[in-house]
C-alpha cells in the first residue's frame, strides 16, 4: 500500500482541529517519524514510552470505480431561468436549448379609435448566466405555440418535454451577447406584425380578448429558440413576469406627438395559481464522441469504455457514479478506527481551457436503477460538497476533495461493505437542471483516490 507523507498545510490544519487531544498527540509524534521514514511499519506510536501496537495509517490504494450515467429526465418547470442557444464540441457532442412559456391574461386598456400602432417587442433580461463563446454573433428567435402547454400528471415538465410550435418565427434578433454586462442587460426581439394584430384585437374590443380562457386559447404560448448553427453559446434569461414579456407600443393620432405621448400594452409571462408553465427543453447529439454509446436513459458505462474519463453535465443529466469495490478487504485482519476519509478527483488537463469548471460539486444517493436521490449529508447534517481548488501556476494540482468520513464510517459500521453501494457526483441541486455546466473527470489511477486516515490496533 502507498503511504502519503505530503499534503497541503491547510488540509493538515483542518484535519487537526477535529481530532481529540489524545489523537493530536499521536499525530504530532507521527509527523516527526514521517519526516525521516517512508514505511508505515517503521513506526509504532509511543513505543519508547508504553507497550503499544497502535499505528496511524494513511493510505490511498483503494480501488475507486467511476462510471457515467445518463438520467432519464430533469425537472425544469418554473426554474426562473430561460436557457436558449446551442453549443458543440468533440468531447460532449452538441446540444440545443429552448425555453417554453405561456403568458398571463392582462388588463387591457381602452384604446381610442384614432390610436395608431407603433411597434412591438419581446423583452428578455439577461440573468447573468452563460456557457460557451459569447464573442460571436448570436441569433435568437421566438415562435408561437400550436398546442397548449400541459403539465404531466405529477405537475411538472422536464428537459425532454416539448410542444408543437409554428416553424415561422414571429421575430428574430442577431446581436453580440453581453450577459455579464451591468448596463446593457436587455435583449429586444421585434415582433411588429404579431404585435399589431394583438393591438387591433384590443382596439376593436374583439371577443378573443374578453376572457382568460378565450385569450389562452388564442395565444397558447411561446418558445424562444436559437437554431442558427453559427451560435456556439447558451444564454440565460430571467424568466418571470417582470423580466419576460411582450410590449406593444401605440399613440393617439394627434397632429403632433412625441415619445411622451406613447402608450403601451404589457403581456407578461404567465404565473398563475396553477403553477408556472415555463420550462426548458434540451436536445443533444453524442454522435462522434465516446458518449454515443448511450442509447437509453439510466444506462451506465465504466470509465474504460469512455476513454478513461467520466462525464458530468447539468441539464443533459450526465453524472459520474462512484463505487469502492475493495474497501472491505483492508480491514479483514486488524481492528481500526477511521479518523478521516477523503475522495479526491481531478479534471482532465486542458479540458477547461475555454469552459469554466463548476465552483462546487455535491454528492447524491442513487439506487440500482441509477436514479438521482437526495444529497448525502455529513455527521452535522450538512450536504457533502467540495469547492474547486485550482493550480493556476503549474496546472498540476487542480482538484476537488470531498470529506466522506461519515459515508465511509456508515458503510463499515456493520463490518460489511456491499461493493454495489454507490453515490453520484453532481452540481448543486439548484444548478443541476438550470445550467449546462460540465466537468470531464480524469479516471487514471493517480487522478482519483480514496484517501483514508485511520488507527489500527
Amino acid at each position: 500500500m502507498k503511504v502519503l507523507f505530503r499534503d497541503k498545510i491547510r488540509k493538515k490544519t483542518s484535519f487537526f482541529m477535529g481530532i481529540p487531544v489524545f489523537y493530536f498527540f499521536i499525530l504530532a509524534i507521527a509527523t516527526i517519524y514521517f519526516s525521516s521514514c517512508t514505511k508505515i511499519n517503521d513506526f509504532k506510536i509511543g513505543e519508547d514510552f508504553i507497550e503499544s501496537q497502535t499505528d496511524l495509517k494513511i493510505i490511498d490504494t483503494f480501488s475507486v470505480d467511476i462510471s457515467t450515467i445518463l438520467l432519464d429526465s430533469m425537472q425544469t418547470t418554473g426554474s426562473g431561468l430561460a436557457l436558449v442557444g446551442n453549443y458543440k464540441d468533440n468531447v460532449f457532442g452538441s446540444m440545443n436549448c429552448m425555453s417554453y412559456f405561456e403568458v398571463a391574461y392582462p388588463s387591457f386598456p381602452d384604446i381610442e379609435d384614432r390610436a395608431i400602432f407603433d411597434s412591438a417587442v419581446f423583452v428578455l433580461d439577461y440573468s447573468g448566466y452563460y456557457f460557451g463563446d459569447t464573442t460571436k454573433l448570436f441569433t435568437i428567435s421566438i415562435h408561437q405555440l400550436e398546442e397548449e402547454i400541459t403539465l404531466d400528471d405529477n405537475g411538472y415538465l422536464y428537459n425532454v418535454s416539448k410542444f408543437d410550435y409554428s416553424p415561422k418565427a414571429l421575430g428574430s434578433r442577431t446581436f453580440f451577447p453581453t450577459p455579464y454586462s451591468k448596463e446593457d442587460t436587455i435583449v429586444y426581439i421585434p415582433v411588429n406584425e404579431f404585435g399589431e394584430n394583438i393591438f387591433n384585437l384590443v382596439k376593436d374590443n374583439n371577443v378573443v380578448i374578453s376572457s382568460d380562457d378565450l385569450f389562452d386559447d388564442y395565444i397558447k404560448g411561446f418558445v424562444i429558440t436559437s437554431d442558427n448553427p453559427g451560435n456556439n453559446a447558451i444564454l440565460g434569461f430571467t424568466a418571470d413576469a417582470s423580466n419576460l414579456l411582450l410590449k406593444i407600443y401605440y399613440h393617439d393620432d394627434k397632429e403632433t406627438h412625441d415619445k411622451n405621448d406613447e402608450e403601451e400594452i404589457s403581456i407578461t409571462m404567465g404565473e398563475t395559481s396553477r403553477g408556472s408553465y415555463q420550462f426548458n427543453h434540451i436536445d443533444y447529439d453524442f454522435t462522434g464522441t465516446y458518449l454515443e454509446k448511450f442509447d437509453q436513459y439510466n444506462e451506465k458505462f465504466g470509465s474504460t469504455e469512455l476513454g478513461n474519463k467520466a462525464y458530468l453535465q447539468g441539464l443533459i443529466g450526465l453524472m459520474p457514479r462512484i463505487q469502492f469495490p475493495t474497501l472491505q478487504g483492508i480491514f479483514l485482519n486488524e481492528r481500526w478506527k477511521i479518523l478521516k476519509a477523503e475522495l479526491v478527483i481531478e479534471p482532465v488537463k486542458n479540458s477547461y481551457d475555454h469552459i469554466d469548471l463548476p465552483a462546487d460539486l455535491y454528492l447524491y444517493s442513487t439506487d440500482v436503477e441509477n436514479s438521482l436521490g437526495s444529497a448525502l449529508k455529513d455527521g452535522s447534517n450538512t450536504a457533502i460538497s467540495s469547492t474547486l481548488v485550482t493550480d493556476d501556476l503549474y496546472n498540476e494540482d487542480t482538484r476537488y476533495t470531498f470529506d466522506i468520513t461519515s459515508y465511509i464510517i456508515n458503510e463499515l459500521s456493520d463490518s460489511y461493505v456491499n461493493y454495489k453501494n454507490s453515490f453520484l457526483i453532481g452540481l448543486q441541486s439548484g444548478k443541476i437542471s438550470t445550467t449546462v455546466d460540465r466537468l470531464l473527470i480524469d479516471t487514471k489511477r493517480t487522478s482519483k483516490k480514496l484517501r483514508l486516515y485511520y488507527l489500527s490496533y
